[in-house]
């Protein structure tokens, strides 16, 4: 969703999760943007049901579960792929570190024994 989307959703949700409506114009001033701005920041979470304009350029946050939103998000998983695929890579690095070790030293060895 962006990073200024991320930061205006915080404030709002810093502001109570269901009950509390918190003003838009508030939440303008506590992120130093306008009222517009954070009416079309707000509607990308709301997409997600996180959350919902009630009325009177008021707000609130939605609670929902975290793998339900990760899942439309389709990011449900991602960090792990990342790290297992940062893994592989770092296998696969030392492994190509070895064999250039291996090699540099067959050579070496190869070197002195036609030098004697």
């Amino acid at each position: 969703m962006g990073e200024p989307t991320r930061y205006v959703y915080e404030h709002l949700a810093l502001g109570g999760v269901g009950a509390d409506c918190v003003p838009g114009a508030r939440l303008a001033a506590a992120t130093g943007t306008t009222e517009n701005a954070v009416r079309r920041h707000l509607n990308k979470p709301a997409k997600y049901r996180l959350a919902r304009a009630v009325g009177g350029g008021k707000w609130t946050a939605e609670a929902r579960p975290a793998e339900e939103v990760a899942t439309e998000l389709d990011v449900l998983g991602k960090n792990e792929q990342d790290r297992n695929r940062m893994e592989d890579e770092q296998v696969a690095d030392r492994s190509r570190l070895l064999l250039r070790r291996l090699t540099v030293r067959a050579n070496a060895l190869e070197c002195h024994r036609l030098a004697r």
